[in-house]
């Protein structure tokens, strides 16, 4: 309790023959603040002045304010058996109304490119797995791990992405739940959506697939 008022005091709070209580039932009825509710003051006025410290030092570190938001686009450029291979085989055969077994997982490292073309300029790589969980689904369903690997017109740095997604869909959405470098500690989201399907020369199919991370914000 001295400890408190120490503190309450600091922080200009004063309360005058507060009641000190060694049981709530040996406590006396006042009308005076209750321990509970100074206790909630002090750590409200504690916990406003921990987050403005905070964002006024993460600020003045990057240079830009607490609320500084970023918007991303760009489009992946996908060939199956080239950058996106099987790591893990199907653990049990399709369910109806999907195409793919239950358990299979993927591993890939996508291009990333600043136009559709995929001889544009290239602005650094999507890496991770995707695994298929539509084990009951009416769809195709993938659980996606990845990181965003930013390399272009001097922005250096990373965001990493979770989420499921049915790639047979109009489009998807997973969460940005980190980042580094240049977007460091970025939240947000991205909203992906497929733009073209054609097989290669080889034979293989390329997809392309442009993605948004729209917003994300950099705390």
């Amino acid at each position: 309790m001295g400890i408190l008022l120490n503190i309450m005091a600091m922080l200009g709070i004063t309360v005058e023959n507060p009641c000190v209580c060694v049981s709530t039932l040996s406590c006396a009825r006042t009308h005076r603040p209750t321990f509970t509710t100074i206790s909630r003051m002090v750590l409200f006025k504690l916990l406003v002045a921990v987050m403005v410290v905070a964002c006024s030092v993460g600020a003045e570190a990057r240079g830009s304010s607490c609320s500084d938001t970023k918007h991303l686009s760009f489009y992946l450029q996908q060939e199956i058996g080239l950058n996106e291979m099987i790591m893990v085989p199907v653990a049990r055969a399709p369910v109806n109304g999907t195409a793919t077994g239950f358990g299979m997982q993927m591993v890939y490292e996508f291009i990333m490119t600043q136009t559709e073309d995929r001889d544009s300029a290239v602005m650094g790589y999507v890496r991770g797995t995707a695994l298929a969980v539509n084990n009951t689904a009416a769809a195709t369903v993938f659980v996606v791990n990845n990181v965003v690997h930013m390399d272009f017109n001097g922005v250096q740095g990373t965001l990493s992405q979770q989420g499921e997604g049915v790639f047979t869909d109009s489009s998807w959405e997973f969460s940005i739940v980190g980042g580094t470098g240049a977007v460091r500690m970025g939240r947000g989201y991205s909203v992906g959506k497929p733009i073209s399907g054609t097989r290669t020369p080889s034979g293989r199919f390329h997809v392309v697939t442009i993605l948004r991370n729209s917003p994300f914000v950099m705390y």
